[in-house]
């Protein structure tokens, strides 16, 4: 195959749309049993932004683990005054189930052992655009003042850090003893989650995986 058709086979045929995205602000706020998390964007509507939800735990070899709450892609849609974004709630119960059964597929898969419960740390990272070529190849024609730009494309990222108590289904099923974060009805609100490196690793991939 000449490098000319190759070329033609692998790239998208639909170039993408311009676009400019200079806001992508993220609030995230838990007050029990409820996390809120909330994106204001000029993105387009219907942009898919990918969220990830997570905590850690300590494997008994030493490996650190990420505890994956949620992992999912949500449109951009009109919210109001012409204000574009999303608002996806969830409770601590739903999430650490879905938590649950990641570590339950490592248990079959790989025989991991928890050495400490997963922490009352959540991490939350917002991605967009999840395909790769919405605003043209590699998304290059995003452009705008919260938009990341990297060799290997364009690309606005969000995160946040906030303390969630753990379920009751998760400190039954893992039988560790460690301190639990307590239950407060005041709502918290999460932190700016900056670190480029914390970033990437907990954001959206559809696996449990190894920090």
């Amino acid at each position: 195959m000449g490098n000319k058709l190759a070329r033609q086979l692998t790239r998208p045929k639909e170039k993408g749309k311009e676009a400019v995205c200079d806001r992508f602000d993220l609030q995230v706020t838990y007050r029990h049993p409820l996390l809120r998390i909330e994106l204001h964007t000029d993105l387009p509507l219907n942009t898919r932004v990918a969220i990830a939800v997570s905590r850690t735990f300590e494997e008994k070899d030493g490996h650190t683990w990420i505890w994956t709450m949620l992992d999912m892609i949500e449109p951009v849609v009109a919210l109001r005054d012409g204000i574009n974004g999303l608002v996806l709630e969830r409770s601590y119960d739903h999430l650490d189930a879905n938590g649950l059964k990641s570590w339950k597929h490592l248990v079959r898969s790989m025989s991991v052992e928890l050495a400490t419960l997963p922490s009352a740390e959540t991490i939350i990272v917002l991605n967009a655009p999840s395909g790769e070529h919405r605003f043209g190849i590699c998304n290059r024609k995003l452009t705008g003042l919260a938009v990341i730009r990297e060799p290997s494309g364009h690309y606005v990222q969000r995160g946040a850090s906030i303390m969630i108590p753990l379920s009751p289904a998760v400190r039954e099923a893992v039988a560790i003893d460690g301190d639990v974060t307590a239950i407060d009805d005041a709502e918290t609100v999460a932190n700016p989650l900056t670190d480029e490196n914390t970033l990437s690793v907990r954001s959206a991939t559809l696996t449990t995986r190894r920090v």
